[in-house]
C-alpha cells in the first residue's frame, strides 16, 4: 500500500504550464469546430443543421456512462505511479463501457415510438449515425482520460483537437461534398474521433500487454464511477437540455439559431476547459500525497475566467456583426443567442472547475445535488419561458440554473475545504469587466464599425488592455504568466 505522504508524479506537474498547453490546444479546436459548423451550414439547409445539433445531442446523453467511466479512470490512474496498476484499470473502463454501449444501443430504439410526438422526426439513418459515433466517441473520451490520468493532460487535450478535431473537419467537408446530409456529417464525425482516440491509446501505453484486473480494482472503479456517471449524465442533460426543448417545443430553424450560437460562445470558456483539466491531475496528486491544496484551489477557481471577461466585452458589443460575418446573414437574428450563452460561459467556467476539484478531492457525491437542483431548476422554468420568449427563454432559464449551481458547488467545497476563500483575483476581473465595457461601449456609441478589420482590431485592444491591467493588479496574474514564461 503507498504512503499517503509519498509525493506521486501528479502532484509535481507545473498546473500553470499544463493549463496552457490544454487552453492552447482548446482554443484551436474549438477555431476547428467553428470551421466545422461553417462547413455544415454551407452544404446543409438551416432545418438540416438543426437535425444535425439535434441528433448530436443525443450522442452526447448516450455516452455519459462512458463519460462517467472515464472520469472514474482518471481519478484512479492519477492516484498511483504503478504502470500495472494503470493497465488494470484501463482494461476494467474499457469492459465496462462497452456493455454499457450495448443497453444505450437498444435503447436508443425507443425514439422510434415518440416520433410521433416532437417537432423534429427520427429517422432509422440519424439513429445508425448516432450509434456508431457513440462507441467512437467512448473511445477517445476513455483513452484521453487515461492519458490525462497518468500526468499528460496537456497531451491529451492536443490530440483531440489537433487530431480529431482536425480529422472532423476534413472528414466532414469530404463526406458532405460527396453526399450533403446530416447523417453522413454526424459519420465522419465518429471516424475522426475513433482515429484520435487510438492515437490516444497508442501513446499512452509502452508496453501492449494486458493486465487483468481483481475484484478490488472493479470494486475502486466503481466506487467513484457511482457518483460520476449520475453526475455526468445530469451535466450533460442540463447541457444538451435547450437543444432538445428547442427541438421539442419551437423545432429546427431555432435549434440552428441556438447551436451556431454556442460553438461560438464555447471560445470563452477555452482557459476555463485548460485549467479545469490540468488543476483536476494536479489538486488529486497532491491531495493523495498529503498536501495541502487549499492556495492551488482557490487560484484555479480564478484563473477559469481570464479569457471569458474580455470575450464577452466583445460579444456584448459586436455579436450581430460576427455571427453574420461567421455564419452569413441568415443567422443574424441569434445574436442575442450568442450573448446569452457566452454570459453563460463565463459562469460556467466556475462550475466546471469547482467539479473537477471536487472529483479530484474524491468526493464526486458532493457534485450530484447541485447538477440535479440546476436541472429540475433549468426545467421548471425553461418551459414557461419558451413560451413567454421564444427560443430565448430556454438561454435566460439556463444562465440564471448555471448561477445557482455555481453557488451550491462553491458551498460544497467550502464544506470540504473549510479555509478556502475567493481569490480577490476574481474581483479585480469583474471590475476590470466593467470598466473597459463602459468605455468601449461608449466608443462603440461614436464610431461606426462595419468591417471585419475594425473589429478585430478593437477585439484586440480590449484583450490586451484587460490584461494589461490585470498584470498591474493581480498578483495571481503575474504569477501565471511567469511561470509559462520559466518553463518555455
Amino acid at each position: 500500500m503507498r504512503n499517503k505522504n509519498d509525493k506521486l508524479s501528479t502532484a509535481k506537474i507545473n498546473l500553470w504550464n499544463e493549463s496552457f498547453i490544454t487552453s492552447i490546444s482548446t482554443i484551436i479546436g474549438f477555431f476547428i469546430s467553428i470551421i466545422t459548423v461553417i462547413v455544415i451550414t454551407r452544404f446543409l439547409s438551416m432545418n438540416d443543421v438543426g437535425f444535425y445539433f439535434f441528433y448530436l445531442a443525443l450522442i452526447y446523453l448516450g455516452i455519459q456512462i462512458p463519460k462517467g467511466i472515464g472520469t472514474a479512470l482518471k481519478k484512479r490512474v492519477s492516484s498511483t505511479d504503478d504502470e500495472i496498476e494503470w493497465k488494470k484499470y484501463l482494461t476494467i473502463s474499457i469492459l465496462l463501457t462497452f456493455f454499457t454501449l450495448i443497453i444505450m444501443s437498444i435503447l436508443s430504439l425507443s425514439l422510434f415510438y415518440i416520433d410521433k410526438y416532437i417537432a423534429i422526426n427520427i429517422t432509422i439513418l440519424g439513429i445508425l449515425s448516432v450509434n456508431f459515433t457513440m462507441y467512437c466517441y467512448s473511445v477517445l473520451k476513455i483513452s484521453m482520460n487515461y492519458l490525462s490520468g497518468i500526468g499528460e493532460p496537456g497531451k491529451s487535450s492536443e490530440i483531440k483537437n489537433y487530431v480529431g478535431n482536425g480529422l472532423k473537419i476534413l472528414f466532414i467537408s469530404i463526406g458532405l461534398y460527396i453526399y450533403p446530409t446530416y447523417y453522413v456529417a454526424l459519420t465522419m464525425y465518429g471516424f475522426a474521433y475513433l482515429i484520435a482516440g487510438i492515437i490516444c491509446l497508442y501513446v499512452s501505453i509502452d508496453s501492449k500487454k494486458i493486465e487483468k484486473p481483481e475484484l478490488s480494482y472493479i470494486k475502486e472503479i466503481y466506487v467513484f464511477a457511482k457518483w460520476s456517471i449520475p453526475n455526468t449524465f445530469l451535466n450533460d442533460i442540463y447541457n444538451r437540455l435547450d437543444t432538445i426543448l428547442l427541438g421539442i417545443f419551437i423545432g429546427a430553424l431555432s435549434v440552428s439559431y441556438y447551436d451556431v450560437s454556442q460553438r461560438l460562445g464555447y471560445l470563452a470558456s477555452f482557459i476555463g476547459v485548460g485549467v479545469s483539466n490540468a488543476s483536476n491531475i494536479k489538486i488529486s496528486g497532491m491531495y493523495e500525497s498529503n498536501i495541502d491544496v487549499t492556495d492551488i484551489t482557490s487560484k484555479s477557481i480564478s484563473a477559469s475566467t481570464l479569457f471569458a471577461y474580455p470575450f464577452l466585452i466583445i460579444i456584448i458589443l459586436y455579436s450581430e456583426f460576427i455571427i453574420g460575418f461567421v455564419f452569413g446573414s441568415s443567422y443574424i437574428g441569434a445574436k442575442y443567442f450568442l450573448i446569452g450563452l457566452v454570459m453563460q460561459q463565463v459562469i460556467k467556467c466556475y462550475s466546471m472547475t469547482h467539479e473537477s476539484i471536487l472529483n479530484a478531492l474524491d468526493v464526486p457525491k458532493k457534485i450530484i445535488l447541485p447538477s440535479i437542483t440546476a436541472l429540475i431548476s433549468n426545467i421548471i422554468t425553461a418551459i414557461p419561458l419558451i413560451f413567454y420568449f421564444g427560443g430565448i427563454g430556454v438561454v435566460i432559464s439556463t444562465f440564471l440554473s448555471e448561477i445557482f449551481r455555481v453557488i451550491y458547488l462553491q458551498y460544497n467545497l467550502k464544506s470540504e475545504l473549510n479555509d478556502l476563500t475567493i481569490h480577490k483575483s476574481i474581483f479585480t476581473q469583474a471590475g476590470v469587466f466593467i470598466t473597459l465595457l463602459t468605455i468601449f461601449y461608449i466608443i462603440n456609441s461614436v464610431i461606426t464599425i462595419n468591417s471585419i478589420i475594425t473589429v478585430s482590431m478593437i477585439s484586440i485592444v480590449i484583450i490586451l488592455l484587460f490584461y494589461f491591467i490585470m498584470y498591474m493588479l493581480s498578483s495571481l496574474f503575474r504569477e501565471i504568466i511567469n511561470d509559462i514564461q520559466i518553463t518555455n
